[in-house]
């Protein structure tokens, strides 16, 4: 990819091509943060812990703005999410996305503060999530935003064996 910036020009804003993507990754994950914020508003006003129903309808809500995001800097966070890219900078966002599911974490436990077996369980959900959106870029022709929402919300609440199953249900019909 050409930037079509003389050397000169180039080197009047960065010292190097690091600068350049260090500052690039920076204002990504700070749009990641606010996209998920912004997200979390749907929770904020849940009068009552959600059931699996509402907590399947309420994923399109809960992902719109991280998703939009996603779509937004596809190109972006394909180069940086590839084979050849960052490897701190996925490590980047799997650390914010911990901490954002850990508060969204409060409004489906009533608040109550999280057991350690519990935390696993959120980091072990959260490297899903994000396995499912960096895939969803990479093939974003062949699945909709949409569908990646109704993957995400289903693994919120049954096991991959589970879905797996109803799948194969659905298939067979």
């Amino acid at each position: 990819m050409k930037a079509e910036v003389t050397y000169q020009t180039f080197f009047r804003y960065y010292s190097d091509k690091n600068e350049l993507l260090d500052e690039l990754e920076d204002f990504l994950i700070s749009e990641l943060q606010l996209a998920q914020k912004n997200d979390r508003e749907i929770l904020t006003k849940l009068k009552h812990e959600p059931s699996e129903d509402d907590i399947l309808t309420l994923t399109a809500s809960e992902f719109k703005n991280t998703l939009s995001f996603c779509d937004k800097y596809q190109t972006a966070l394909r180069a940086l999410l590839s084979p050849n890219g960052d490897l701190l900078f996925v490590r980047r966002i799997q650390n914010v996305a911990e901490r954002e599911f850990l508060i969204r974490a409060r409004y489906f436990s009533k608040s109550r503060k999280l057991s350690v077996k519990e935390s696993l369980f959120i980091r072990t959900y959260v490297t899903q999530v994000i396995t499912l959106i960096e895939n969803w870029l990479f093939f974003s022709d062949d699945i909709s935003q949409k569908n990646i929402t109704e993957i995400i919300g289903k693994v919120q609440i049954m096991s991959p064996i589970e879905i797996l199953k109803t799948e194969s249900k659905k298939v067979a019909e």
